[in-house]
């Protein structure tokens, strides 16, 4: 899993906390996608928050960063690594601008904005890589649900990122279906059966 902090001097506030995502047939150790949590544990949340606040303290961390983790069947938190930046996983917080806007304030005066809202649904994404090189037309009319997007006329390398499929949903059920769907439809509208995979199975890496 990971969770994501806004930090300034020794103050820090838990954001948010997300399980990782595994789409591919294949084991590997590459990102393929997160799923924030709407509820996570109160222990959960009290575990990865004195971490967060002790990370601040003995690092001097500021603005919005992160870190991954392992969570055992004791509930025990191990500590992965640690990104002293914006994580990857901020586009799933529903306050996201908010979230940036309090990070830019925590790195330019040290002062600490942020008030965690609560959330009612969970957002998701998936990050697909191109198993074959392919190329990308001009003329694409991507949804609205795929971000990242290659412009007209780039190669995607085979192992590359081609792009980032999102959904918004109740659960971890209803977020598995829609970017399940997603991820089908997406594969016949751009010709891609020699570039994604056929069948994809998503998991949900802790949470």
């Amino acid at each position: 899993l990971s969770a994501s902090f806004l930090s300034a001097g020794t103050r820090c506030r838990l954001v948010g906390i997300a399980a990782h995502l595994r789409w591919h047939p294949r084991d590997g150790y590459r990102y393929e996608g997160a799923r924030a949590l709407a509820r996570p544990p109160r222990a959960l949340q009290s575990a990865t928050l004195r971490m967060g606040m002790a990370l601040t303290a003995r690092l001097g961390l500021r603005g919005l960063w992160g870190f991954d983790f392992l969570l055992d069947t004791d509930g025990e938190v191990t500590l992965v690594d640690i990104n002293p930046r914006p994580p990857v996983t901020l586009e799933l917080w529903s306050d996201r601008a908010a979230v940036f806007d309090a990070h830019l304030a925590a790195c330019a005066s040290g002062t600490l904005l942020y008030i965690k809202p609560r959330r009612a649904t969970e957002r998701a994404h998936l990050v697909l890589y191109a198993e074959a090189p392919w190329r990308a037309s001009a003329d694409i009319r991507w949804p609205a649900w795929v971000a990242d997007r290659p412009a007209g006329g780039v190669d995607v390398p085979r192992g590359a990122p081609l792009c980032t499929l999102q959904a918004d949903g109740r659960d971890e059920h209803e977020l598995a279906a829609r970017l399940t769907r997603r991820y089908a439809r997406l594969r016949r509208m751009l010709g891609l059966e020699l570039v994604l995979p056929s069948v994809i199975r998503i998991r949900s890496m802790g949470g």
